[in-house]
């Protein structure tokens, strides 16, 4: 398996976890710690500003986005800049793969997009079909709006719990492998506004 610059997305709320992950991936080359922290971005810049600033400073040379998903994730205006600048292309940055990792604080529904990745993230489970936006609302409470766009355009993205990778670290090595190899292939859903205030 081949070894990627990977971004973590996460709230200050969830920072023991995110340090967590530091520790398991310190000698795998596999992180590179460039998370926008609080007063990094000034709120009276304009979108297209903190757009490229998130994309050329933050996620420089990465190819995939971990988002840890904890319950004021969907909340934080910075992970939503980061996730849609993980989304586009530019000359500098081309779009990552992301794969979403569930925290223990919350319990929300797991996603495969390939068998392989079902074998990864529940091998022994029974894997349910989401119709429409209401269906992953409520199986996803505490996922971001911009997530929740892509899983209705039915983009891959994989969701997988955190005991899992814990027990197991080689799960997420793959994860991100597989996000890297399909990333130039994902047309992601771009459509809503980024977020302006945090919730």
């Amino acid at each position: 398996m081949n070894k990627h610059k990977t971004f973590v997305s996460f709230h200050s709320d969830d920072e023991f976890y995110k340090k967590q992950l530091d520790q398991l991936s310190e000698y795998s080359d596999l992180f590179v710690n460039k998370s926008v922290k609080e007063g990094d971005i000034p709120d009276e810049w304009p979108d297209e500003r903190i757009r490229r600033v998130i994309r050329d400073d933050f996620l420089s040379d990465t190819t995939v986005t971990i988002l840890l998903v904890g319950k004021n994730t969907m909340k934080r205006k910075f992970i939503d800049w980061e996730l849609h600048a993980s989304m586009i292309n530019t000359d500098k940055n081309p779009q990552s793969g992301i794969v979403c990792v569930n925290l223990p604080t919350i319990r929300q529904a797991r996603r495969a997009s390939s068998e392989r990745e079902k074998q990864l993230i529940n091998k022994y489970g029974n894997w349910t079909r989401f119709n429409n936006k209401g269906e992953f609302e409520k199986n996803y409470p505490y996922m971001p709006n911009r997530i929740i766009d892509n899983f209705v355009s039915n983009v891959d993205i994989a969701v997988v719990d955190w005991d899992v990778i814990v027990k197991d670290f080689n799960v997420l090595k793959e994860l991100i492998d597989i996000s890297f190899s399909r990333r130039k292939k994902i047309t992601y859903n771009t459509s809503s506004p980024l977020r302006r205030r945090n919730s």
